[in-house]
């Protein structure tokens, strides 16, 4: 399973996921390129639906991954 995955303009960035204390680290083969948007996506810490969604019985069954778009 992909812990984290991270992308810029749709395509993979290639790197490695290292567990370091409490924490993934994504180190990327080559540096980020200054000016690009990079999203960064994990399944950790997703769920089904929240409690809105659960009551109005609009739960998917796939669980969705966080995902954030950063800068460098």
């Amino acid at each position: 399973m992909n812990w984290v995955s991270v992308t810029v303009n749709g395509a993979g960035v290639p790197g490695k996921v290292n567990i370091q204390d409490n924490k993934l680290l994504f180190i990327p083969e080559k540096p980020f390129e200054k000016g690009k948007n990079y999203v960064v996506s994990t399944p950790l810490n997703s769920n089904f639906g929240g409690a809105k969604e659960i009551l109005k019985g609009k739960i998917n069954y796939k669980i969705k991954p966080q995902q954030k778009t950063l800068q460098r």
